[in-house]
């Protein structure tokens, strides 16, 4: 598995930028609710697509991640589709 230079692998670097209060996270909420708000502004459909990372799709260590995003587009009424699903399970 691929490592990082302070020693964490990339499931734990892409876990750790969506911790509550990561600035990371914290910066894509805001960003999110900007485009949702010029979307209503000047008038154009704010769909969103979550892309699986696709090292590992067996066993897919990003599900919390999915959720995390897709709830908080959901609570926020964004629509989006998570394809995860769509590679469930694939080699």
């Amino acid at each position: 598995m691929a490592r990082f230079s302070n020693g964490s692998s990339y499931k734990d670097h892409y876990s750790a930028l969506y911790q509550e209060g990561s600035s990371g996270w914290e910066q894509s909420k805001a960003a999110l609710l900007e485009l949702k708000e010029l979307s209503h502004e000047h008038g154009f459909d704010l769909k969103v697509v979550i892309l699986p990372e696709l090292h590992e799709l067996v066993d897919y260590a990003f599900a919390r991640e999915h959720e995390l995003l897709a709830g908080f587009m959901s609570q926020n009424g964004i629509e989006h589709l998570d394809l995860a699903p769509f590679f469930k399970d694939q080699h």
